[in-house]
């Protein structure tokens, strides 16, 4: 596994070796070697970046998808927050979205995981790995 630390130092994920990470701004994209999928993932940080306002952006963005798990808290070592399993439907195919909604202190994480149904099947393993190193850390959530 390889490591990728955000460049504002806010988030820390693994990801396998041979899958690709890239940055536009404030967006990173890990993806396969077939670029099928992508694990997305998005910091914010000060007094708005609120789990109530990572929700409301989800909601937003997955408000026309078919809900397959709804929203269920989630917690881990460094973040608390919330997770939900959507599809994506259109004439030729089908996309699986596992996201995440992370938070510690000032900081909020929006992390997404997509790939055509076939794919998720056999990369859900991959993608709940990266998801689940998520790590926002101590001395930037401003809590040492």
């Amino acid at each position: 596994m390889k490591a990728f630390t955000s460049p504002s130092g806010f988030y820390a994920v693994e990801h396998p070796n041979d899958w690709n990470d890239s940055r536009e701004e404030n967006i990173v994209n890990i993806c396969p070697p077939d670029e099928s999928g992508a694990v997305t993932l998005s910091a914010y940080h000060g007094s708005g970046a609120t789990l109530e306002v990572g929700l409301q952006v989800f909601t937003n963005t997955f408000k026309d998808y078919t809900v397959l798990s709804s929203w269920q808290p989630a917690v881990a070592d460094t973040w608390t927050g919330f997770t939900a399993e959507f599809a994506q439907s259109d004439a030729t195919s089908r996309r699986i979205w596992l996201a995440t909604c992370a938070h510690r202190k000032a900081i909020l994480v929006l992390v997404t995981a997509n790939d055509i149904e076939v794919a998720m099947q056999f990369r859900r393993p991959i993608y709940q790995a990266i998801l689940d190193s998520l790590v926002i850390p101590q001395s930037e959530a401003g809590d040492d």
